[in-house]
C-alpha cells in the first residue's frame, strides 16, 4: 500500500470537516421533513375525511366530485417530496463518501494511492455507509416483512393507491353504458374526470419508477464511488 506523506494545513481539514457537518446536518433535517410530511400528510387525510362524514348534506355534489378527483394528486406529491429528499439524500452521501472520505484521509494519514476509499475502509474511517450496507441485506431476514411496510413511503404509497381506487369506483365501475354528454357541460364534466382518472395511473407508474430507482440507488452509494 502506497503512502506519501503530504503536507496539508489544519485550515483545509477544517474545511473538510465543516462541509461534511453541513451536508450531514441537511440530511438529518431532510430526514426530519420526511417525517413531517407523513405526520401533514394524515392531518390533511382525517381533515377531508372528518369534513365528508360529518358534513355530508352541506358539501356540494360538484365540489364532492371534486375532491374525489383531486385527493390522489395531493396524496401523490406527498410521495413525491418525500422521493425528493430521498435523492437528495443519496446524492449527498455519495458526495460525502466519494469526495470528502478520500481527501480526509489523504489529511490526516498521508497516504496518496489512487483507492483511498478502500483504504478508509481497512481503517473504519466514516464507515456508516458500508455498515447501513450490511444492515439493509439482513434487516427483513431479521426483523420480517413489516420493516418495510414501517417505512413513511409505504404509508404514502399505500394512501395514494387507495385513493385510486376509490376514485375509479367512483367514477368509472358505476358506468354500465357508454356515457353520452347532453350539453357541453356535461362534456367538460365527463372529459376532466376521465383525465384525471388517466393522470393518476400515469402518476402512480412514474411513482412506482421513481421508487424503484430510490431504493436501488440506496444500496448502491458505494458501488456508485468505485
Amino acid at each position: 500500500m502506497d503512502r506519501t506523506p503530504l503536507i496539508y494545513s489544519d485550515s483545509i481539514l477544517s474545511v473538510w470537516i465543516e462541509e461534511y457537518k453541513a451536508l450531514n446536518s441537511d440530511i438529518q433535517n431532510r430526514v426530519s421533513l420526511q417525517h413531517s410530511l407523513m405526520n401533514f400528510h394524515i392531518l390533511i387525510l382525517v381533515g377531508v375525511l372528518g369534513l365528508l362524514v360529518n358534513y355530508p348534506n352541506r358539501i356540494n355534489e360538484n365540489i364532492f366530485l371534486f375532491i374525489i378527483l383531486i385527493l390522489p394528486f395531493i396524496s401523490f406529491f406527498f410521495v413525491w417530496r418525500h422521493l425528493n429528499h430521498d435523492i437528495n439524500i443519496i446524492d449527498k452521501a455519495i458526495y460525502i463518501y466519494s469526495i470528502i472520505r478520500p481527501n480526509i484521509i489523504k489529511i490526516t494519514c498521508g497516504y496518496s494511492s489512487s483507492d483511498l476509499n478502500n483504504i478508509a475502509t481497512e481503517l473504519k474511517l466514516l464507515n456508516f455507509e458500508h455498515f447501513l450496507e450490511q444492515r439493509r441485506k439482513c434487516r427483513i431476514s431479521q426483523f420480517g416483512t413489516l420493516v418495510f411496510m414501517s417505512g413513511e413511503h409505504f404509508f404514502h404509497f399505500i394512501v395514494s393507491i387507495i385513493l385510486m381506487i376509490i376514485q375509479y369506483v367512483g367514477f368509472f365501475f358505476p358506468i354500465t353504458e357508454i356515457r353520452l354528454a347532453s350539453n357541453f357541460e356535461e362534456l367538460l364534466i365527463f372529459s376532466i374526470e376521465d383525465l384525471c382518472i388517466i393522470l393518476s395511473a400515469l402518476a402512480l407508474y412514474g411513482t412506482i419508477s421513481v421508487r424503484v430507482k430510490v431504493a436501488r440507488g440506496y444500496g448502491s452509494i458505494i458501488n456508485q464511488c468505485h
